[in-house]
């Protein structure tokens, strides 16, 4: 089992967490990054539909810088209040890279209260001076460097046992946003008999005789209105096949949040002002 909320947030890489919710919020990889939210390391292998001139670049990249600078002496994000800005303590790692490979670079921007359910990521994009998100999802995420992002659900209480559940996204450079592609939970038959509505572990779909089978909504409607899965069963070696054909190789986007935004001192400032 994934052990519950580490302490810190130096270590950006893949988390272990409980199963009554994520612990530490991460994203995967490592690099470096320096004052102004450079981050260093790979980025998504598409080829952008249409590349950006230099012009167009330095516009998307000041509007990101200049959104950093907002937080960083207001502690709030013109446009997105209610996923940024709170009287809560806060921490804000951030980074600016191309992380979806689309010749802009993007805001990668993490938010941590303390509290499960205040805890959040945003891919922001600045591209003709507009701020807007990309992606939002709890801050537990693996990009891919074929544009697949895997964010993982913040709690996990219910029937896939060690199993954690996934939200599935991909980047699609038409919209220039991330789109979801599959919901994808399971069930551990060796800790619960029945589902939530009563039915039976589906043991004949359990092929491999592996204890487990999963769930893959690609319309992301897991569960029916009885509280039963919606999708049919798919046996884990089915399962591993359909996460190999989106994985591909396999390749991790490498990158770390290293800059570093504290609400502590803006509410600080405030008290002493």
């Amino acid at each position: 089992m994934r052990k519950s909320m580490l302490a810190g947030l130096l270590a950006l890489t893949l988390v272990l967490s409980g199963c009554a919710g994520k612990g530490e919020p991460s994203a995967s990889g490592s690099g470096s990054g320096n004052a102004s939210g450079s981050a260093s390391g790979s980025v998504s292998s598409q080829e952008p539909a249409n590349i950006p001139t230099a012009e167009e670049v330095q516009t998307a990249r000041k509007t990101l810088e200049d959104a950093v600078e907002t937080l960083r002496t207001t502690g709030t994000l013109p446009g997105f209040e209610a996923l940024v800005g709170n009287e809560m303590s806060t921490v804000y790692r951030y980074a600016i890279t191309d992380i979806d490979g689309d010749g802009f670079e993007e805001l990668l921007l993490m938010q941590d209260t303390g509290v499960m359910a205040s805890m959040d990521y945003l891919v922001l994009d600045g591209r003709d001076g507009q701020l807007r998100a990309e992606l939002e999802a709890f801050p537990s995420l693996t990009f891919y460097e074929n544009g697949y992002v895997r964010a993982d659900a913040s709690h996990n209480q219910g029937l896939a046992g060690d199993f954690w559940p996934y939200t599935l996204y991909r980047y699609d450079a038409e919209s220039d946003r991330y789109q979801q592609v599959a919901v994808v939970d399971a069930w551990d038959g060796s800790i619960h008999a029945q589902d939530y509505a009563g039915n039976p572990f589906p043991k004949d779909a359990d092929v491999s005789g592996a204890g487990i089978v999963y769930y893959v909504a690609e319309n992301g409607e897991l569960y029916g209105q009885d509280g039963a899965f919606a999708p049919a069963p798919m046996d884990q070696a089915d399962f591993e096949k359909w996460e190999a054909s989106w994985q591909g190789s396999g390749s991790v986007v490498e990158f770390s949040l290293e800059n570093e935004i504290v609400t502590d001192d803006l509410l600080t400032q405030g008290a002493a002002g």
